[in-house]
């Protein structure tokens, strides 16, 4: 089933009503197999030795993902409803990005991906946008024991499965940090200016 909700200036949550379905299937939606992963038989983390070379350069997968996503985006600058329901289509190509592919990143639901331990330590999910659904979210904290979770979202107001959870959404730009807190219904902006550092 497939829902639009009409856009609603005074930011609050709308009624039912407002909800217009456009396509509807009677039958289950198809679950997708959730990974094999068995967590008891991974080893211990060995944490006393230093990491020369990581696995993961993180600068050079963001640089690297920059390079292809960017060109990508550019034809949607002044249109950006045309990527509303085309993003992971348009920026799938970027996968295929040398540093990116080696990324062992494994779907564990819909649409929800995560990189599994190599081995026994404390975890942490972060999880920005939380939804109602969360089956996934169940399955991984029941995969992974010593899991952490911590979670937002500014359109429900708390989520059983997070160890620690907001009723928050947030955006910034170089000059502000917006805060986004859904307060009896109705969305509320408070807006915080940076403080700049000087070294």
């Amino acid at each position: 089933m497939v829902h639009f909700i009409q856009f609603n200036p005074d930011r609050k949550i709308p009624s039912i009503k407002s909800i217009v379905t456009i396509a509807a299937k009677d039958e289950e939606p198809v679950k997708k197999p959730l990974p094999p992963f068995d967590y008891n038989s991974l080893p211990l983390c060995d944490l006393s030795k230093k990491i020369e070379t990581p696995k993961i350069n993180l600068k050079e997968v963001q640089k690297s993902f920059l390079r292809c996503v960017f060109p990508l985006l550019t034809r949607f600058f002044g249109y950006p409803e045309g990527l509303l329901f085309n993003f992971n289509t348009v920026l799938t190509v970027c996968d295929d990005e040398k540093s990116i592919r080696d990324i062992e990143i494994r779907e564990f639901g819909d649409d929800m991906w995560t990189v599994f331990p190599s081995c026994r330590e404390n975890n942490t999910l972060v999880a920005l946008g939380v939804e109602n659904k969360i089956d996934s979210e169940k399955w991984i904290k029941e995969t992974i024991p010593n899991l952490e979770m911590y979670g937002t979202s500014g359109l429900i107001s708390n989520s059983p499965v997070y160890d620690n959870f907001q009723n928050v959404a947030i955006s910034g730009n170089e000059e502000s940090l917006t805060m986004e807190v859904m307060e009896n219904g109705t969305f509320i902006k408070y807006f915080f200016l940076r403080k700049k550092k000087k070294f």
